[in-house]
């Protein structure tokens, strides 16, 4: 243990000079996903909750509702109202740094200076002075800055960030000072004054229209593009500028003022959910460190067909009036509260039991993996990954996550990191020490093509016998077909495989037991199998969800029915396409090979059948078909959109005497 907090320690100290730009832009951009076992060297935060987390030069500053707290490793508790200050490295909470402030903190920005910090939330005294709201605090005394004195909101303020020269501020107040803004405002960074930059104003409930639950309407969260010319924001309105924009908004900042953009417009978050329960369901923001794209999570109820309870991935470049998401993950009923994208993966966290839950309303239906309360979400497909420390008990939920260079910082209302695993009261901090993510890279041609299991004894004429079970090869160029070279097949008995893609040096495929399996292959040796079943985590399926006889055990999706008459298997952009036995269609499925999770709910591709087949490859967009009546190569385009092209045969029994039909074709190294 005192290696790892040693190696912990190094990797904190490496960092405390890097100054606070994740809080103000985007989070701190990762290699990999960090690890699953907790440091040891943080503070214990004695109640509430941890709801902002924030570097400042080298020191974290913590906001929320707490009032005591203990460095790392001590019992000594110490008085901290709703705000502290510690040492990254070493997880001593600063002496010198206690403000008293008389409500939460929601949201925390680096100040002007590498020794200040603005909070901000629901307070209206700062040290037994009026501060409604908002205030600079000096971090070496914990006094507020002279100088800075914002106008009086009448509302709470939910997020913040140091934008062009200006604090943006947004809420869910409707005045400061004398000004109208309604949810949004921007203030002069040093003296607090309020600056015409920031004035687009959110008006009128999602929901509440004289029945349900009314909630104050603003703007709860926001995030900023790297490059400044986008701020997309979420909340409790249904209009901007008089504009419909249902809890979600793009402005552009590449004026002299802000403004609301008319070319980014959605309609998927104008669903109520739970009208009768709450107002608004939106609850986080986050964009990719790249500013590609960003995700929101929220609550709001189980339903299949919306995004309530759950996370969505939005393009940030698109332009429409009717945009929707490249992907959905639900989890079936519980609420996600929070989101840290870091380009490896995407964070989420909330009081969520699974996630890939799409059939599922408050139990676990098929394609559920259980992710407790907090989960790593593959980027590509919204997937959940391997990575699964979890909480338990979930409690309320994680309410922040914040990456910088070093890790994740977990801010929580709870005690324990794991199954009652790890002691880390509502702070933990999960090391980033991997420095590359695991090779899924789809091989292309030319390359050699591997057969398993040939269906044809020889692969065509003047090629040797092959048995059932043989492995073998054939390089290929896309057009002309090598000739082909039996290999050692292993252990594996290739004519109970059903479909195989190899990505990196990993050889995902089905067998005939109707499982899905994954082994290490370089093209002659292969690794020990490993059947892939995250739906039954080990480490969660006898945990309680505190729901009486109910665990975290999760269930296999509909896919593993379908294995042993699956034909082919190929993988593009976070989808795996499949073929079955005696169908024409090519099939698809969301899913994340980092954990071999597949996604419950099956698609079928738009445009002209494609089968029956035996065997597929894919090359870029080049789609290669083995026709099953006759061994045939036919070549299509495969794109998001489905297929295309006329099907040309390039090869071919009759054109160049190969025949591919096979239990496994994938093309290998």
């Amino acid at each position: 243990m005192t290696g790892l907090r040693g190696l912990v320690g190094l990797l904190l100290a490496s960092v405390v000079i890097a100054t606070a730009g994740p809080a103000d832009a985007v989070q701190a951009p990762h290699p990999a996903v960090v690890d699953a076992v907790p440091s040891t060297t943080t503070p214990a935060v004695r109640d509430g909750s941890v709801n902002a987390i924030l570097q400042v030069g080298n020191r974290m500053v913590l906001g929320g509702t707490f009032t005591q707290a203990s460095s790392a490793g001590s019992s000594t508790v110490l008085t901290r109202h709703r705000i502290l200050s510690f040492d990254p490295a070493t997880g001593a909470i600063d002496p010198a740094f206690a403000p008293d402030i008389s409500d939460y903190v929601e949201t925390l920005a680096a100040g002007p200076t590498p020794t200040t910090v603005y909070a901000g939330g629901k307070f209206n005294l700062v040290n037994g002075v009026a501060r409604k709201g908002l205030v600079l605090l000096d971090l070496t005394t914990g006094q507020p800055v002279p100088g800075f004195a914002p106008p009086h909101l009448n509302g709470i303020v939910e997020d913040m960030a140091v934008h062009n020269g200006q604090l943006l501020i947004a809420g869910t107040f409707t005045t400061i000072g004398n000004s109208f803004r309604g949810g949004l405002a921007s203030v002069d960074p040093a003296t607090g004054a309020v600056t015409d930059y920031l004035t687009a104003s959110v008006t009128e409930h999602h929901n509440y229209n004289g029945t349900g639950v009314e909630g104050a309407v603003g703007v709860t969260k926001f995030d900023i593009t790297p490059d400044g010319t986008r701020m997309i924001m979420i909340g409790n309105f249904r209009k901007v500028d008089g504009q419909e924009r249902r809890q979600i908004a793009m402005l552009d900042l590449t004026g002299p003022t802000a403004v609301l953009a008319t070319d980014w417009i959605t309609n998927r978050f104008a669903s109520p959910c739970r009208s009768d329960l709450i107002d608004s369901w939106v609850r986080e923001i986050d964009i990719s460190p790249d500013g590609s794209y960003f995700v929101v999570v929220g609550k709001g109820g189980f339903g299949a067909d919306t995004l309530c309870d759950g996370a969505s991935r939005w393009e940030t470049g698109a332009r429409g009036t009717d945009l929707q998401p490249t992907w959905i993950a639900l989890t079936g009923g519980d609420t996600l509260l929070t989101v840290a994208i870091t380009g490896a993966t995407v964070y989420v966290g909330g009081h969520q039991r699974w996630l890939n839950n799409a059939l599922g309303a408050n139990v676990p239906k098929p394609g559920a993996v259980p992710r407790p309360g907090l989960a790593a979400l593959d980027p590509a497909s919204g997937v959940p990954q391997s990575w699964n420390p979890g909480r338990n008990p979930r409690g309320i939920g994680t309410s922040a996550l914040y990456a910088t260079p070093a890790g994740l910082w977990v801010g929580s209302d709870t005690e324990y990191i794991g199954n009652f695993r790890y002691y880390r009261p509502r702070l933990a901090f999960f090391p980033l020490t991997a420095q590359s993510l695991p090779d899924y890279s789809a091989p292309t041609l030319p390359a050699n093509v591997y057969f398993g299991g040939p269906l044809d004894a020889s692969l065509g004429k003047g090629t040797p016998a092959l048995q059932p079970d043989d492995l073998a090869r054939r390089f290929f160029d896309g057009s002309a077909p090598g000739t082909v070279n039996t290999l050692a097949a292993g252990d594996l008995a290739w004519s109970q495989v059903r479909g195989a893609v190899l990505l990196g040096s990993t050889l995902f495929y089905g067998y005939s037991d109707g499982m899905l399996y994954r082994r290490g292959f370089d093209g002659s040796t292969l690794g020990p199998a490993q059947a892939i079943d995250p739906y039954n985590d080990p480490a969660w399926v006898d945990a309680k969800t505190g729901k009486p006889g109910q665990t975290y055990r999760g269930v296999r999706p509909s896919f593993y029915d379908e294995i042993a008459n699956i034909t082919g298997m190929v993988v593009q952009d976070g989808r795996l396409y499949y073929t079955l036995s005696g169908d024409g269609n090519l099939y698809w499925r969301l899913w994340s090979p980092d954990s071999g999770t597949i996604h419950p709910v099956r698609n079928t591709v738009a445009g002209p059948q494609i089968g029956p087949a035996a065997g597929l490859i894919l090359s870029g967009d080049r789609l290669y078909v083995v026709q099953s009546t006759n061994g045939a190569l036919r070549q299509w385009t495969l794109t998001s959109a489905g297929v295309s092209g006329r099907g040309r045969t390039v090869s071919g029994p009759r054109i160049d005497g190969a025949d591919w039909r096979a239990h496994a074709v994938f093309i290998g190294p």
